[in-house]
């Protein structure tokens, strides 16, 4: 099964990390990374993901990543680019 196309979605395909209720994501378009948090689960309907920030840059992504979930970073200078599509 693939993931889906649906950025919000909890199977969305371009999940790069996840930690607890945060993730990060590459936009459908891949021209940023998207910084999203777990929105609050409803019975009957499905987990939902709201972005939070949208980052261009692995420096700007580092500084809101650590910042809002305390968690190191180590994983961003190992799988991501300086800058977004700059690998294409």
């Amino acid at each position: 099964m693939t993931g889906s196309n649906r950025e919000t979605a909890e199977n969305y395909a371009r999940v790069i990390h996840r930690l607890g209720e945060w993730r990060v994501a590459e936009c459908r378009d891949g021209i940023q990374w998207l910084l999203q948090r777990r929105r609050p689960g409803f019975t009957g309907v499905g987990t939902a993901w709201d972005t939070i920030h949208y980052c261009v840059t692995r420096k700007a992504l580092f500084r809101l990543w650590t910042g809002l979930t305390g968690d190191g970073g180590e994983w961003l200078s190992n799988n991501l680019p300086e800058r977004i599509g700059a690998d294409r």
